[in-house]
C-alpha cells in the first residue's frame, strides 16, 4: 500500500470517530458517495470498531459505580492515615 493511501486511511478513522473538520467531512462524504474503494475501506473500519466494541469484556460495565467504590476506598485510607497521624504523641503535643 502506498504511503498516501495509509495517510488517507487515518482520515476514515477520524471520520468514524467524528474527529474531523466540517470541510473534510464533506469531502469524505463525497468520496463515500462516488468511490467503491473508499466505501469498502470505511466499511472495514466501521466493522472493526463494531467488533472491538462487542468483544470488549468490560466495555458495557457501568463506570460510575466502580469509580465511586474506588474513591470510597481511597478516602477511607486517607482518613485512616490522617487519624493515625493526628493520634501520635508528637502531634498531640503540637496541638496543645
Amino acid at each position: 500500500m502506498e504511503e498516501s493511501n495509509k495517510e488517507t486511511e487515518w482520515w476514515w478513522i477520524d471520520f468514524l470517530e467524528n474527529e474531523i473538520s466540517l470541510e473534510l467531512e464533506r469531502d469524505l462524504q463525497a468520496l463515500l458517495e462516488h468511490s467503491d474503494e473508499d466505501r469498502k475501506i470505511f466499511e472495514n473500519f466501521r466493522l472493526l470498531k463494531e467488533w472491538l466494541a462487542e468483544s470488549d469484556p468490560v466495555g458495557n460495565w457501568p463506570l460510575e459505580p466502580r469509580l465511586e467504590r474506588l474513591c470510597a476506598k481511597i478516602m477511607a485510607v486517607v482518613k485512616d492515615e490522617e487519624g493515625q497521624f493526628l493520634a501520635t504523641p508528637e502531634t498531640k503535643s503540637l496541638r496543645a
